[in-house]
C-alpha cells in the first residue's frame, strides 16, 4: 500500500482511447501526514486530482517524473476532465447511451443530464444535475431542477413551488472562501440557501455567483455500482474551473433567448468530447430521446411560476375539456356522462405526451358517473 500523503499509479490502461488510472491514497494531501523520510511532491498539496490530470497527461507524453518544478512552486493547472473508474465527492456523472430503455417515455430530465456528487460515502450517494436551467423562482432567486428527489414539486405540471412535497435545496458555487461554504471540488463549494442568502445580503457576494438547485438524485449503498456495471453513467473528473465554466456557459444560454430554454445537451456533449467520448457525443443528436428532452424541458422548465393568469387559462381549458367530454357522451349541460358511455381519448398540447401515454388514442367506457365523478 503506498504510504500516507502519497498518491503512486498503481496499473495503467487504455479504453476507447482513454486513459484510465486506478488510484490509491489515504484521503486528501491535507487530511494526511507526510512522512520525514519523503512527503508528496509539491504538485500533490492541494486537490489531488490535480495530481492526477498531470500524471494522465505525463503517461500520454511517456513521461511520468513527480520532480518539484524550478523555484519550488507548482505548476499552474490547465483545465482538465479525464474518464476514470473511481466514485469520489465531486465526481462528475454523465448520463450513458445504453440504457436497456432510455428515458423518451420516462425520467426524460436524466437524458444527457449532466451530475456532480456532492455526498459519496458508505451510507449514501447524493449528486445534483447541473445541466437543467429553468425559469422557475423561489425566493426570488432562479432556481434548477437538481433531480427528482424532494424537488418539492416546484417543477411538477400545474403546480407552484413545493406541491405539498418536501423540498431539499442545493446551492454551488464558484466562491474562494466564505462562512459556511463547503469544498465538492477544488474550485467548487456547497453552501445551504439560508447561507448563499445571508452572503448576498452581506455583500460579500452577489446571487450570479450562485447556483440554486431544488432536489437531488440518490442512491442507497450499491445502487449506483450497479448502475455503472449496466453503462447507464460514465464517470470523470474534471477541474472545478472547468465545471464552473460550463456552470456559466449553461446560464448564458439559457438567458440569451427568452423563447427557447436551453436544453443542456451542449454542456453534456462539451465534457463527452473532453473526456475522449467523441464518438459518442455524435451519436443520437435529434434522436427520439433528445426530442422528449425537448419536449419536457419547455412543459417543465421553460414556464415561469404559474401566475393567476396562468391559473384561469388553466380553468378554461379544463371547462373546454369537460364540454368536450359531454358532447362526445351525448349530454346535456350539467348532466353527468351516462354508464356506457365510450370516450375516446384525444390529446390536448402534451397531455399524453410525457406521461400517461396509455390514454393515447384510447377508447373508455363508463362504468359509474355522477355528478362529481366519472369512472371509466
Amino acid at each position: 500500500a503506498p504510504s500516507a500523503g502519497r498518491v503512486w499509479c498503481r496499473d495503467r490502461r487504455r479504453q476507447r482511447g482513454v486513459s484510465r488510472l486506478r488510484s490509491s491514497s489515504a484521503g486528501t494531501p491535507e487530511e494526511s501526514s507526510s512522512s520525514s523520510s519523503g512527503g508528496p511532491p509539491a504538485e500533490v498539496i492541494g486537490d489531488v486530482r490535480d495530481f492526477r490530470a498531470r500524471l494522465i497527461s505525463r503517461s500520454e507524453a511517456g513521461c511520468l517524473t513527480t520532480a518539484e518544478p524550478e523555484g519550488g512552486q507548482a505548476v499552474s493547472a490547465e483545465p482538465w476532465a479525464y474518464e476514470t473508474t473511481l466514485l469520489e465527492k465531486g465526481s462528475v456523472l454523465l448520463g450513458g447511451l445504453s440504457q436497456e430503455f432510455g428515458f423518451a417515455l420516462r425520467q426524460q430530465y436524466f437524458h444527457k443530464c449532466v451530475v456532480v456528487l456532492v455526498q459519496h460515502d458508505a451510507h449514501f450517494t447524493k449528486g445534483v444535475i447541473v445541466n437543467r436551467p429553468s425559469r422557475r423562482t423561489l425566493d426570488g432567486w432562479t432556481v434548477w431542477l437538481g433531480g427528482d428527489v424532494c424537488d418539492g414539486g416546484v417543477f411538477a405540471s400545474g403546480r407552484g413551488p413545493h406541491g405539498g412535497k418536501r423540498l431539499d435545496i442545493e446551492v454551488l458555487t464558484g466562491l474562494e472562501r466564505g462562512e459556511g461554504l463547503e469544498p465538492v471540488v477544488k474550485g467548487v463549494k456547497r453552501c445551504s440557501f439560508e447561507t448563499a442568502k445571508r452572503l448576498v445580503a452581506e455583500g460579500a457576494a452577489r446571487q450570479s455567483d450562485f447556483w440554486v438547485f431544488c432536489g437531488y438524485a440518490g442512491w442507497v449503498p450499491g445502487q449506483l455500482a450497479a448502475e455503472l456495471e449496466k453503462g447507464s453513467w460514465l464517470v470523470a473528473a474534471a477541474d472545478g474551473g472547468s465545471l464552473v465554466k460550463e456552470l456559466l456557459a449553461a446560464r448564458a444560454a439559457a438567458e440569451a433567448d427568452a423563447g427557447k430554454l436551453d436544453d443542456g445537451v451542449a454542456t453534456w456533449t462539451s465534457l463527452m468530447r473532453r473526456i475522449g467520448r467523441t464518438s459518442e457525443a455524435s451519436w443520437t443528436p435529434h434522436s427520439l430521446d433528445d426530442d422528449m428532452l425537448r419536449i419536457w424541458v419547455d412543459a417543465r422548465l421553460s414556464q415561469p411560476k404559474l401566475d393567476a393568469g396562468a391559473l384561469a387559462r388553466n380553468a378554461r381549458e379544463r371547462k373546454r375539456a369537460d364540454e368536450a367530454m359531454r358532447k362526445l357522451a351525448g349530454n346535456k349541460p350539467g348532466e353527468p356522462v351516462a354508464r356506457g358511455a365510450l370516450l375516446a381519448g384525444h390529446a390536448v398540447g402534451t397531455d399524453f405526451l410525457l406521461e400517461r401515454q396509455f390514454l393515447h388514442k384510447s377508447l373508455c367506457v363508463v362504468v359509474a358517473s355522477s355528478e362529481d365523478v366519472v369512472v371509466a
